[in-house]
Formats: structure tokens, sequence, C-alpha cells
């Protein structure tokens, strides 16, 4: 897989950057639109990799935030990355009733609607 981010990602991506644990200037230095997604979870659930997942290394939680499906489901979304890059976006739902794969568009981090 390789492709760039679609608009829905890049949303939640922005959103995680404005509702960041940490500083992230580092990290806003690369434009979110730039990134490209080069693979996805092997146990089928949402999350995506900016980075071939082998590579990831040492990475650093940038955010940690709940967000809400529009039917409801909760989900864990967490953003990582390394030495000034996003590497990796993490997404896990609380209660799975389908694969997540299909439910990445959209999501919607709990006060941005």
């Amino acid at each position: 897989m390789d492709r760039a981010i679609s608009p829905n990602e890049k949303k939640v991506v922005n959103w995680l950057l404005d509702h960041a644990l940490v500083d992230v200037t580092a990290y806003r230095r690369h434009p979110v639109q730039e990134l490209r997604v080069v693979g996805g979870c092997s146990c089928g659930c949402a999350s995506l990799y900016f980075e071939p997942e082998e590579q990831l290394g040492n990475v650093q939680m940038l955010a940690d935030e709940l967000a809400v499906y529009p039917d409801g489901q909760q989900a864990g979304v967490i953003l990582w990355g390394r030495e000034g890059k996003i590497v990796w976006l993490e997404v896990y739902d609380f209660q799975p009733v389908r694969p997540t794969v299909f439910r990445m568009s959209p999501i919607y981090a709990l006060g941005m609607i």
C-alpha cells in the first residue's frame, strides 16, 4: 500500500496535533497533507502507518483521544511520532461490531462535533 492521506484522515491527524499531549512544533514542520499511507494494521483495525511498521523503532505518543463514529460507537485514536515525523495513527474500537478498516471515514474526535 502506498497512497496519499485521505481528507478524513488528514482532519483526524490535524485535530490530534491541535490537542497533543506534548509540544508538537517539530511535527508541524512537515505538512499533514504530504503524509503517505504505507500500510495498515494486520489485525484488521483502521490503524494507519506513515512509515513501514518494521521501521517504527522508538516512537513517542503525541496525542491520545476518544473518538466517536456517526453511529455513536466509540474508538480510541493515538498519534505516534519519531524525530519530528508522524509515523502511525492508531485506531482501536471499544466494542468492535464489524471490521474497523471500513469505519475510518469519517470518525470525529470528541470536541470536533
